[in-house]
């Protein structure tokens, strides 16, 4: 199991190696838990004999979020970044990033796609604004009501 597997099948980096997939597709061209057979590797004593096993595991189920989690994600989005900016439906480490706000909330990675889906059914959509202090372009989430405030372009 890769370390980016592990953390989004709810486990530390150094549990990794205890698990592995059988799957049809060659490893980098498919997705990390899709399709795939997932086992654990153990030991067992026989006959004063440690043999090594794989016993079949099941990752966790991926969970979206809850009525209470939406709210507030909603409101995180109606607010803006830390900066007032637009939230960035990119799921990474930059600061503008919306998974930060799903992580503040209380989302675990693994089922932050999951948000998107729930928060887009909910009316958000993906608006281009000029960024105030950068003086470009960029793409930000936008509730129905067109909040957060920005210079959105269609607004203009």
């Amino acid at each position: 199991m890769s370390e980016d597997d592990a953390k989004s099948l709810g486990k530390q980096k150094e549990e990794a190696g205890w698990f592995f997939r059988l799957d049809k597709a060659k490893g980098n061209y498919s997705a990390p838990a899709r399709g795939a057979e997932w086992f654990e590797r153990g030991e067992i004593e026989i006959e004063d004999e440690w043999i090594g096993i794989a016993s079949p595991w099941e990752p966790p189920p991926v969970i979206g979020p809850s009525t209470l989690e939406l709210e507030r994600i909603l409101d995180g989005i109606a607010n803006g970044d830390p900066a007032g900016n637009p939230w960035s439906d990119k799921l990474s480490n930059e600061p503008r990033s919306v998974a930060n706000l799903l992580t503040r909330v209380g989302i675990e990675a693994r089922s932050h796609r999951l948000a998107l889906e729930a928060i887009s059914a909910k009316g958000v959509t993906i608006g281009t604004f000029k960024h105030p202090t950068q003086r470009h372009k960029a793409k930000g989430l936008r509730t129905q009501d067109g909040r957060p405030m920005a210079h959105w372009e269609d607004d203009v």
